[in-house]
């Protein structure tokens, strides 16, 4: 299962009535269901997003694993995903390494000089390596206890 951040998203047209129960009939969540799937819609106040920690426990309670994108500051194990020509500087730092958040970097650059796994993306084996990179993170965290 997964949980992506964004930015400015509606995924709701105005004058449908899920619009209308959650605009004009005060409905705090709506579910838009049919044969294709399914969308929970809502909105919270200004500053008061919700936390990765508390979406994945309120809607993704069965998952095993959740992979986010984006969330950079939560304080769950991360793989960072960095391409050199998007200008960003690298998110990684050692001393959030040591607490065990960042497992890896997948790159385009073979110049990385840092202390945790680097992938390229070119990799044909790539998401066979994370897979297994993130199975065994697991596998340490729940015999340590942090799960």
């Amino acid at each position: 299962m997964s949980v992506k951040h964004g930015h400015h998203h509606d995924i709701d047209t105005p004058g449908t009535d899920s619009w209308r129960l959650r605009h004009e009939g005060g409905a705090e969540r709506v579910v838009l269901s049919g044969p294709e799937g399914f969308a929970v819609m809502g909105v919270w106040g200004p500053d008061t997003e919700m936390p990765l920690q508390e979406v994945t426990s309120r809607f993704l309670l069965e998952a095993d694993v959740v992979v986010a994108e984006g969330y950079k500051d939560s304080n769950v194990p991360k793989i960072e995903v960095w391409r050199t020509d998007a200008g960003d500087p690298l998110l990684y730092r050692p001393e959030i390494s040591e607490r065990g958040l960042y497992l890896a970097v997948v790159s385009d650059s073979r110049d990385l000089d840092i202390s945790i796994p680097v992938f390229d993306f070119v990799n044909p084996n790539l998401f066979d390596c994370l897979a297994e990179l993130v199975e065994t993170s697991l596998l340490e965290s729940k015999r340590s206890g942090h799960e």
